[in-house]
């Protein structure tokens, strides 16, 4: 029997036979084929009718061959078929398992790096990869949720693990784990054979112990991903605020500066009739207070925004890259002494230099 045989009748014990479940998205099926499938295979009958060599045959013509899965190991292989029969973004899924440019498109790169990967190590990536498709559907969440809780009844740690920030690679992996242990094709049947078998119950509690490392190291890679990812965007929008300033001295633009007196301003002045109404005593219904508390607040953030615009850390560097670009640019620009004073000494060696060089 061959491997595709093998996988196709583990995938038919997991898909059953007819179905209609106005739920499912698929619709009527038979054999796991849609009645539209079925359909463009060229099948007329009834779903009900459709001969499991038809479905065998439409399973190999549309979802084993196109991905090459003859070329892979054999829970690889089944893994993969079995998500493509089910349907997703399954080359990017192969893609992200082993580590290639997840570009959608499955060629000879991407088949020779699914064939370098350590199984194990693919199926784990991408079932996981596969989760996190399949928890943004409501129907998948509902049926899956409740078989990991009740897989909780032989190790506690997996309720724990579930309300963290991490469940959806949790429940993938004790599904995972649970289907390895038992050899079963979906998870209720993991499941029931857990609850059935205490040697199979205490080979799941142990293959969960040993996962917690790996469950942890999952947990510090994406929290460390997150950290780089704020760090990313504190740094871009520090560049923006530096881009923004050098633009503006350079070009002499006062707008932002004249805003910011503006702003200061109006702030002084609402604080002002704030404690102006409080100290006088003069009567004011709760809601005036509440609108100038809001103005307060809003005119607050503002001169923050004008304070960090203008006195960030790169803001005397800005205004001395101006002063030297503006030089360089323009042969009339006039250099006061005190601008120099305030200058770095680098940019005091760069703005010299410039200045020699205009020297007849």
């Amino acid at each position: 029997m061959s491997t595709f045989d093998d996988a196709f009748d583990k995938l038919i014990g997991n898909e059953g036979g007819y179905s209609n479940n106005r739920q499912d998205p698929g619709g009527e099926t038979m054999w796991g084929v849609t009645k539209r499938v079925a359909l463009a295979w060229g099948y007329t009958g009834e779903m009900r009718d459709l001969p499991r060599e038809t479905a065998k045959q439409i399973a190999k013509a549309l979802y084993w061959d196109p991905l090459h899965c003859d070329a892979y190991d054999a829970r690889v292989a089944f893994q993969i078929f079995d998500a493509n029969y089910n349907g997703g973004h399954v080359v990017t899924w192969i893609q992200q398992a082993s580590g290639t440019l997840a570009d959608g498109k499955l060629g000879p790169k991407t088949i020779a790096a699914v064939k370098a990967v350590d199984p194990e190590l693919f199926m784990m990536r991408f079932i996981a990869a596969r989760l996190s498709y399949l928890t943004a559907l409501p129907s998948w969440s509902l049926t899956m949720l409740p078989i990991v809780l009740a897989l909780a009844q032989f190790a506690p740690q997996i309720a724990h693990w579930i309300g963290g920030s991490q469940s959806e690679q949790v429940v993938q992996k004790v599904v995972d784990i649970a289907q390895t242990v038992t050899g079963a094709s979906t998870p209720e049947q993991a499941l029931a054979a857990i609850q059935a078998n205490p040697e199979l119950a205490y080979r799941f509690q142990e293959s969960i112990v040993e996962s917690q490392v790996e469950l942890q190291r999952i947990a510090a890679e994406l929290e460390e991903a997150r950290i780089t990812a704020d760090v990313e965007t504190a740094k871009t929008n520090a560049a923006d605020r530096a881009s923004a300033r050098q633009m503006s001295l350079t070009a002499h633009d006062h707008t932002p500066r004249n805003l910011a007196y503006l702003y200061t301003t109006g702030l002084f002045c609402v604080i002002g009739a704030h404690f102006w109404l409080l100290f006088a005593r003069v009567p004011v219904d709760p809601v005036t207070f509440g609108v100038l508390g809001n103005v307060e607040g809003v005119l607050i953030a503002m001169v923050l925004g004008a304070k960090e615009f203008f006195l960030g850390s790169s803001s005397t560097a800005d205004k001395q890259a101006a002063v030297i670009t503006s030089f360089a640019t323009d042969p009339d620009t006039h250099v006061t002494t005190r601008m120099l004073n305030n200058m770095s000494k680098p940019a005091q060696t760069a703005l010299s230099a410039l200045v020699d060089e205009r020297k007849p």
